[in-house]
């Protein structure tokens, strides 16, 4: 982490030493002296400051109140006004926590409700999706899995489970297609521990467990309802109307927790809103991202050599001058995943942005033009109609003529 800061540094701040920046750590809202004692040890053995104590280049904040900064710098954006209360949900991993606040004049905020909060993060989603496993292979045999594989189990739920489920998944029945969990690929380690009448009858199946839309809905609905019972009760201990909700943490991020929320207080909080990527709005770490597969040209369509496949995008960050894209093809239908099985990288197309005007509000659409055997690529602002620098680089030995969808 000490190594990446000191590139990003380098890179944009030429001349700035490591020494020179302050770092602001966010902590849960109960945690104790103690346990941000101990944290601050880890902090020092990572690298990050000179010396255990009084370091003036070292912070502390607990997560409700980086959440209420952010909020803050969106009051504008929102048109909420002095003597406006807002209420923070911090939809964390193992924790979810609300509070209330008011806009006072000179942009500073009073705290109107006690914090609340519950043991319902994403985590415990996680665990209602290993106890669906427990009931199809047996308790003992996750339990083990878990026990003696603990890494591949954390791949499990980190590489299968949350890009392909908990962040995907949406209550709209019609459109849910069964999902997949091939054992033997993903977790083959569990295997060894299925007892021999369950493990016969997966191996019927080819390693196969299906998982529908009904085993989703139940991992997911007592979590949400957890939440949206804590929101209830900060909502009532309010005297004043709550004009804003806003949804911050990793767990904002899927899409049927945030539905479940607007569905069930629209009519009570009139702006519910979601940050465009909720985990920053209490930190920036080099967290791993999940990649997902954006397709502009499928199989079937015709295309003339000079007809562009388009897509739009935005920046990540406020002062990006480029952006990067891996370009792949598949000869599978649906894809979603650049990891999934069949995917082949052909090439990377970079875009130069260099007006920063606008922000990360700058849609960018690239186009792609498949010509008989070379792919050209242009690039535009959707805003100013500027043209940008677009080029695309094939990897060494690649071709795109196999391919039905990219």
């Amino acid at each position: 982490m000490k190594s990446l800061i000191e590139e990003v540094l380098n890179k944009r701040w030429p001349g700035i030493k490591f020494t020179q920046v302050r770092f602001v750590f966010t902590v849960p809202a109960e945690w104790r002296p103690h346990t941000i004692g101990i944290l601050q040890d880890c902090i020092h053995k990572a690298g990050f400051t000179e010396t255990k104590h009084l370091n003036n280049n070292l912070e502390f904040t607990t997560e409700p109140e980086a959440a209420a900064i952010y909020a803050m710098g969106k009051l504008g954006e929102h048109r909420i006004q002095e003597g406006s209360s807002f209420m923070v949900v911090d939809c964390g991993g193992g924790t979810v926590d609300l509070t209330t606040r008011t806009l006072l004049p000179n942009n500073k905020l009073s705290e109107i409700t006690e914090r609340t909060g519950g043991l319902c993060g994403s985590t415990y989603i996680d665990r209602e999706f290993a106890r669906f496993l427990e009931k199809k292979l047996g308790f003992a045999a996750v339990d083990k899995f878990r026990r003696e594989n603990y890494g591949q189990y954390q791949s499990l739920i980190h590489h299968f489970f949350c890009p392909r489920i908990k962040f995907e998944f949406i209550d709209e029945k019609d459109v849910f297609r069964n999902i997949d969990l091939d054992i033997e690929r993903t977790c083959p380690a569990l295997i060894e521990y299925i007892n021999k009448e369950i493990r016969d009858a997966i191996e019927d199946d080819d390693w196969l467990i299906e998982i529908k839309y009904e085993d989703v809905l139940t991992m997911f609905e007592p979590v949400v309802e957890k939440i949206l019972n804590l929101i209830r009760d900060q909502l009532a201990s309010s005297k004043q109307r709550c004009s804003t909700m806003f949804l911050v943490g990793g767990f904002a991020e899927s899409p049927y927790l945030v539905k479940k929320i607007r569905d069930t207080f629209v009519s009570v909080v009139p702006i519910i809103t979601v940050p465009q990527n909720p985990i920053t709005a209490k930190r920036k770490t080099s967290d791993g991202r999940i990649y997902k597969f954006s397709c502009i040209a499928t199989r079937g369509r015709e295309v003339t050599p000079d007809e562009p496949c388009s897509g739009t995008y935005y920046p990540i960050y406020p002062d990006q001058t480029s952006i990067l894209f891996d370009v792949y093809v598949t000869s599978r239908k649906n894809a979603r995943f650049c990891d999934e099985e069949g995917m082949r990288k052909i090439g990377d197309l970079e875009i130069d942005i260099p007006d920063i005007e606008g922000g990360t509000d700058r849609p960018v659409e690239f186009s792609l033009m498949f010509g008989e055997l070379l792919i050209t690529a242009t690039a535009r602002n959707m805003k100013n109609h500027k043209i940008y620098s677009a080029k695309f680089d094939y990897v060494k030995n690649s071709s795109y003529f196999e391919a039905t969808e990219i």
